[in-house]
């Protein structure tokens, strides 16, 4: 072994190490901010009880919900780049036209997020995770004064790392990291991103265990005579993500037209103190509509309720550019088109036994429609549902509605996000703000 292989060697081993330490720096952050998420929760269910048995509760509690949207337009002031979810910033980060202040970052966006989780905004906590997780990764940079590629290097893993936790995904962390991220897979990349996601996992495992989030009963894998129904799914879902992506420009486009900066975000707020009191499931990151479909299916009029009122609080939400991000109000509204898509499929006499098959196959086909991520989808829904036997299947609906999508003219989504920074846009969008640029 030459010198110039003996030192690629130790730099190779060098960088696993780092990777391995960023995840579980960065892990432990996604931990603590699910476990906040899901105490936000429980304050959030004791409100509404509060309010459906007392009646004199409801001004309280709404009155609540102002302070709080006040209180979260006061820490996007201070801490602009915690707008939205943070996955642009998180990619304006590695190109080297941000330098947000890490720390402030990851206090600002962990407490801003919990306090639109304890109101109900249907926002999930992916997002967050990953732009905490690439902060812990820049913070770890910084103190260890690495150079500027060890930095982004480091900013990879960490965010690799922050999907890992939120969802016991290391391999969709893996990959949301390097296609979405940045869309680059070799191993010199590959291998501290997959330490990183690794160990991330094994934090989360303490807490959270290692079985699948939702955990459906599934009838086996879908043969090869389901081909074309899976080929008309993915168009399907193509479709819908195009138009929900659609839905997220024009909704940006309508909040940036107010402007009173808190009457932003009063919107989703009281929105969700309204939904609250009327279709509950719809409130939160859409976990507890998982929860709800792995049961079993509801009745058609009653998912189709669950999907219009999921879907205007998500845009709502994620357009206001409150602190959180898509990943589970997307999935959950997917697994509710996968819900609309099997009672289609019973009327045309095809059997329900697949019904739980199509929910897990819509979500990951509507998440690569919007996210247009297919390798990060359909990874993500087989890992959150440990339902491996379905992966041919996945991937098929995955790829097409990721290319319908892209047919019909959609970006994704995080890039046109990740411009709309670029080009300094005012307004309120997911993502935007007044963060330190680089020249």
């Amino acid at each position: 072994m030459n010198g110039e292989e003996e030192k690629e060697r130790r730099q190779g081993l060098f960088y696993l190490l780092e990777g391995a330490v960023c995840g579980l720096l960065a892990g432990s952050l996604a931990v603590g901010y699910r476990l906040a998420l899901e105490g936000a929760g429980v304050l959030l269910d004791l409100g509404l009880e509060m309010g459906r048995t007392h009646l004199w509760f409801l001004p309280l509690w709404f009155a609540l919900l102002m302070a709080l949207a006040f209180l979260v337009c006061r820490l996007t002031r201070w801490a602009p780049e915690i707008k939205g979810g943070g996955v642009p910033r998180v990619m304006g980060e590695l190109d080297g036209a941000f330098d947000a202040p890490w720390l402030r970052t990851v206090l600002t966006k962990f407490l801003g997020g919990t306090l639109c989780a304890v109101a109900g905004l249907s926002l999930g906590r992916a997002g967050p995770s990953v732009q905490l997780g690439a902060m812990a990764g820049k913070g770890l940079s910084l103190l260890g004064k690495r150079e500027r590629q060890e930095r982004r290097l480091m900013l990879t893993c960490g965010a690799a790392a922050g999907i890992a936790a939120t969802f016991n995904a290391p391999f969709a962390g893996i990959l949301f990291a390097l296609e979405a991220l940045r869309r680059d897979f070799r191993p010199r990349m590959l291998t501290p991103c997959m330490a990183a996601a690794v160990c991330a996992d094994y934090v989360a495992s303490a807490p959270f265990g290692l079985t699948p989030l939702f955990r459906f009963s599934l009838n086996g894998p879908m043969g090869w005579r389901m081909g074309p129904f899976l080929v008309l799914l993915g168009a399907f879902l193509g479709v819908l993500g195009a138009l929900y992506s659609k839905g997220v420009k024009i909704g940006q486009g309508l909040y940036g037209k107010i402007s009173w900066e808190p009457g932003r975000l009063l919107i989703p707020f009281l929105a969700a103190g309204v939904l609250g009191f009327w279709v509950p499931e719809a409130l939160g990151s859409g976990a507890g509509l998982m929860g709800l479909l792995v049961g079993g299916l509801p009745v058609l009029s009653v998912l189709l309720v669950l999907l219009a009122a999921k879907t205007a609080l998500s845009l709502l939400s994620f357009c206001s550019g409150a602190p959180g991000g898509l990943f589970l109000p997307v999935l959950s509204m997917g697994a509710l088109w996968g819900g609309v898509w099997a009672y289609l499929m019973a009327g045309l006499g095809l059997s329900g036994d697949w019904t739980a098959s199509w929910v897990i196959l819509a979500m990951g086909g509507f998440f690569a429609a919007v996210v247009r991520a297919p390798l990060t989808a359909a990874m993500l829904c087989l890992e959150m549902t440990g339902s491996f036997s379905q992966l041919l299947a996945v991937a098929m609906v995955c790829l097409t509605a990721q290319a319908v999508s892209g047919l019909l003219g959609m970006p994704p989504i995080y890039r046109r996000l990740r411009r709309q920074l670029d080009t300094g846009k005012k307004g309120l969008t997911n993502g935007s703000g007044t963060g330190k640029m680089k020249a």
